[in-house]
């Protein structure tokens, strides 16, 4: 931090330079003297702290004004009744926010001017604000938001260079800013961008390979799936890659859209008049390129939410299958319908799902369960039959029209042959040009099947399907892949038939496990399938992933032998087993953090194959239910998870071993310690059962560690003991030093139970610090997030730190689950520390929260955040604030919405409404969490709230729990945010 004054730089004392920083950090406001005492000293002032403040203020003034003959004259730092105020004019980091902010706003509609704005924000950034002061505890959250949007601001700086076609000028501090961050894997997609725009591919895929070993040598993961497309993109030379970002173009089908302009319109004009569009046709017409051509021409309309059913056949999945999907963090057992509603609320949005036709009941009650209560959603369906709802509006595509002889080509099958084919249309001859018009004959204008046969000729093959006069359509299909087929080997037609059973495609190593290939001959198999069109290849967590377009599924499945559709499932199920066995193979060793990638790629299958196992193999079930327990709690998964061991421990009706494994696996999929307490009974039971048994003593000390966390949470502090002595014995003969950490790690808890909450803070600090040397990312994560709860329990002001360490780890690892309480923990903390300076990092938790699905978490940031702005006086932010959060909370959280209301209440009785202030107040004590009790504190804060408003009971009846549902809905937006801002000059 510099001083300059009249005539330049300033040097001050290192006593006075502080004090200067004090002033700075509340500049324009008075500071009292007791805050500079506090903030200069912390717990232990000098006896004449007082006197050294008022010398230090003269110095500072006579350093900085020199001219000045009194106190009273000085204008920079000027005497206030109740402190100090330093009135500075423009300081460098007000130049900086200001070119900071313009390049932001001129990001995507001016990126030169933007780029000019962003190279004058990063040359007045003299490094880390406030100097040596920054490190003080009532400073570092400051300093870490200001930091945090500086790596932004070089990011983006970064994005505008390559955008404006510089490369070459980034790439230097591209390779430093890789080297100071490794783990911001932005940085090395940059660089990998640059190096590539500049003729280095060799280098660019050098620094993928190192940003991928320090990933994995850091923290145990692989690179995010926007690196690894953009491997791909660079070893394939994509033109896409020339002048825009990989990721920009995530949903864009690879292929040109041809043939179906009319149609195009004609669709879009349907979904203006209804909301509910279903795009009906036979498999293969081409329905889900249509729809994908429209959501990425109306992106810039509003969200566009998409969701694939394609290969699932089971209602029983449903749901997990579309929250998983649309990347919905789904923390209570609210109704899929619920939580979409709440995360879509009022904004524009196109929700499009494919492949409905074996879902049409539950797709059709979603549809209107979401369409009245999300005013501006619409709803693009593709299905081979009708939803047969009553607001349902068909569109069906027909074939695309023959060539005519001497007619344009444009919107015909010829016109889709010669495009996928790669010909130039004006070098046909006459010769090829029939060749070309008698294949798209037989392919009866389907354009899927013109595209396969686009291949043939590619291909050199000039052979045309043949299924005979009269052929139905799928009989077509079948043809079609006969005559594709006859272009590959016996092991890639194997391949192509076995892996049809997997609904959730295939990676490299499923797809040689299946086909009994080694890797190299599985990934030309695949190659060979993908370029003929029967595999739709996509970039996967760790490959690419490869499966069947549903028509050809479909017709695949069909002609499957049973007795070979039982061997492919038997062998998708082992090969699975051993990848989810990948987590945690030895227990007493930390789970592999690498292996969640694994498990998460093959999610869609794992549910397929618990599904086929339960009918069929109950107990083999319950192995693989019990094997991918941790998945699904760190994924954001633990109730889909706990269903599933349930369900699987139900059918099998295990004993001895396996029992208590499933009964560990259970409290494992839990990510809470209230969740832990929950299962106190069945873990007393299995403690019981296993300590007369001798099958594994690594289990059951696995399950005495969590029977005393239970039993501390129930205040048996004599129990949980108990348990940790018998857990500490069992250790001690197994010899693990991660065991004996996991064992110290809950000693902490037990220490916080008796009050002891700052050292329960120091021993979770150590065990995360024992975690990472230990190699394990997922316990150190939790130890931080302990540590921070612990300290803020504590009234601690120094946790952000622990959270900021927490959330790192999180994020590596994809922990949505811890991170969305890590947010929300971050958001109580600002929220309680009454600074303003903390409400933009509480918006960037509500709006991580919601990028991360945590859509409950995000809403009660929000709430929050608008009470905070209800008590610094802002109306206007309060009112949006709550109006966003309240809605989402009366549907999944109705205990957190109670304060929220109350707050909507106030803020009406503010603008003088105060019939709609008694409405929505007459409502506040019935909101009540539908699935546990109420919490204590937001029913506190919500009487606190009623209590100062002291309003006149409602004579209106008490409605029913639904009705009363309606009303606040109708109530929330009664308050019109325009009258809240008509009214804001008046307050």
């Amino acid at each position: 931090m510099r001083a300059i004054g009249p005539h330049g730089p300033v040097q001050l004392q290192s006593q006075v330079r502080r004090l200067l920083g004090v002033l700075l950090a509340d500049r324009g406001k008075p500071v009292p003297v007791d805050r500079i005492v506090d903030r200069l000293w912390g717990d232990d002032p000098p006896p004449t702290a007082s006197k050294i403040v008022h010398v230090s203020i003269g110095r500072l003034r006579t350093a900085l004004e020199p001219s000045i003959a009194r106190a009273a004259d000085s204008t920079v730092v000027v005497t206030a009744p109740d402190g100090y105020i330093v009135r500075a004019e423009a300081l460098d980091l007000d130049l900086y926010e200001d070119q900071r902010r313009r390049a932001e706003e001129l990001a995507s509609t001016r990126p030169a001017a933007a780029l000019e704005a962003a190279t004058r924000a990063r040359e007045l950034w003299r490094g880390r604000p406030w100097g040596p002061q920054a490190d003080e505890p009532w400073l570092q959250a400051s300093v870490s938001e200001l930091e945090e949007r500086h790596r932004s601001l070089e990011e983006l700086w970064a994005d505008l260079t390559l955008r404006c076609g510089q490369p070459e000028q980034a790439i230097e501090h591209l390779k430093s800013a890789a080297e100071r961050e490794p783990l911001r894997e932005r940085r090395w997609i940059q660089l990998m961008l640059a190096l590539y725009r500049t003729g280095r591919q060799a280098d660019a895929l050098r620094e993928y390979e190192r940003a991928r070993a320090v990933l994995r040598d850091e923290i145990g993961i692989e690179p995010s799936p926007d690196l690894r497309r953009l491997e791909l993109a660079v070893l394939q030379q994509d033109p896409k890659i020339e002048h825009v970002v990989i990721p920009d173009e995530e949903h864009r089908s690879p292929t040109s859209f041809v043939g179906r302009d009319q149609d195009l319109v004609r669709l879009g004009r349907a979904l203006e008049r209804d909301r509910l569009v279903t795009v009906v046709g036979i498999g293969g017409i081409g329905k889900t390129r249509i729809v994908e051509e429209l959501a990425h021409r109306r992106r810039h309309l509003g969200s566009v939410l998409r969701v694939s059913l394609s290969g699932l056949d089971t209602t029983d999945r449903f749901e997990a299958h579309v929250a998983t999907q649309l990347g919905l963090f789904v923390d209570g057992p609210d109704p899929l319908v619920e939580v979409l509603a709440a995360a879509i609320g009022d904004e524009p949005t196109l929700l499009t799902i494919d492949a409905a036709e074996a879902m049409t009941d539950d797709v059709g009650a979603l549809a209107l369960g979401l369409l009245p209560t999300c005013g501006r959603l619409q709803i693009v369906v593709t299905s081979r039959v009708p939803l047969g709802v009553g607001v349902e509006r068909l569109f069906r595509l027909s074939r695309l029209p023959e060539a005519r002889v001497g007619e344009p080509l444009e919107g015909t099958d010829l016109q889709l042959m010669i495009d996928r084919a790669g010909y130039d249309e004006l070098s046909l001859d006459e010769r090829r040009l029939g060749e070309l018009q008698r294949a798209c004959s037989a392919a009866a204008g389907i354009p899927l099947l013109v595209e396969l046969a686009a291949r043939s000729f590619e291909l050199g093959s000039a052979g045309q399907v043949t299924a005979g006069a009269g052929a139905s359509d799928h009989e077509v299909v079948r043809a079609a892949i006969a005559h594709s087929l006859e272009s590959v080997d016996q092991s890639a037609r194997n391949l192509l038939a076995s892996g049809s059973v997997l609904p959730g495609g295939m990676s490299e190593a499923m797809a040689a496990a299946l086909a009994g290939l080694d890797p190299d001959a599985a990934r030309r198999a695949l190659r060979q399938l993908a370029w003929l069109h029967l595999l739709d290849a996509s970039p996967g967590l760790r490959s690419l992933r490869y499966r069947s377009l549903d028509p050809i599924r479909s017709a695949l499945l069909d002609d499957l032998d049973p007795c070979r559709r039982e061997q492919a499932v038997a062998c998708a199920g082992s090969t699975l087993q051993e990848i989810v066995d990948r987590l945690w193979p030895d227990h007493t060793a930390p789970v592999n953090a690498g292996a969640l990638d694994d498990v998460e790629e093959e999610h869609e299958n794992l549910r397929f194959l618990l599904a086929d196992r339960l009918a069929h193999d109950p107990v083999r079930a319950l192995e693989l239910a019990i094997s991918a327990s941790d998945f699904w709690a760190m994924r954001g998964h633990g109730i889909e998870g706990r269903t599933w061991l349930a369900r699987a421990t139900t059918a099998a009706a295990p004993s001895g071993l396996l029992k208590w494994r499933a009964d560990l696996a259970l409290v494992r999929a839990t990510r809470t310690l209230a969740e832990v307490a929950e299962l106190r009974e069945p873990l007393e039971q299995a403690c019981a059962e296993a300590r007369a048994g001798d099958d594994s003593q690594v289990i059951f000390g696995g399950l005495l560690i969590y029977l005393a966390i239970a039993r501390g949470w129930h205040g048996d502090r004599a129990g949980a003991t108990r348990a940790l002595d018998e857990a500490e014995t069992i250790d001690r003969h197994v010899g693990s030093e991660w065991s004996a950490a996991n064992l110290d790690h809950v000693r902490a808890l037990d220490r916080a139970l008796v009050g002891d909450l700052v050292g329960a803070r120091d021993l979770q600090r150590s065990y995360a610090a024992r975690m990472l040397e230990l190699g394990d990312p997922i316990g150190a994560a939790m130890g931080r997030y302990l540590a921070a709860t612990m300290g803020d329990m504590a009234g601690r002001t120094d946790v952000l730190g622990d959270i900021s360490a927490s959330r790192e780890l999180a994020t590596a690892t994809k922990d949505v689950s811890l991170l969305c309480q890590l947010l929300r923990l971050e958001a109580r903390v600002l929220e309680r520390s009454a600074d303003e300076r903390s409400l933009a990092v509480l918006a960037d938790a509500a709006e991580q929260l919601e990028a991360c699905g945590g859509i409950r978490a995000a809403a009660i940031a929000r709430r929050d955040l608008g009470l905070f702005a209800l008590g610094s006086g802002d109306l206007v932010e309060a009112a949006g604030q709550l109006q966003r959060a309240v809605p989402v909370l009366i549907r999944l959280d109705r205990s957190a919405a109670a304060p929220g209301l109350a707050g909507i209440a106030r803020v009406a009785l503010q603008l003088g409404d105060e019939p709609l202030a008694i409405r929505i107040a007459a409502a506040v004590p019935r909101m009540r969490l539908r699935y546990a009790p109420a919490s204590a504190d937001d029913e506190r804060r919500a009487r606190e709230l009623l209590d100062e408003m002291d309003l006149p009971p409602c004579g209106d009846p008490v409605p029913d729990d639904e009705r009363l549902l309606e009303l606040c809905l109708e109530c929330v937006a009664d308050l019109r945010i325009g009258a809240v801002a008509a009214s804001a000059p008046d307050q």
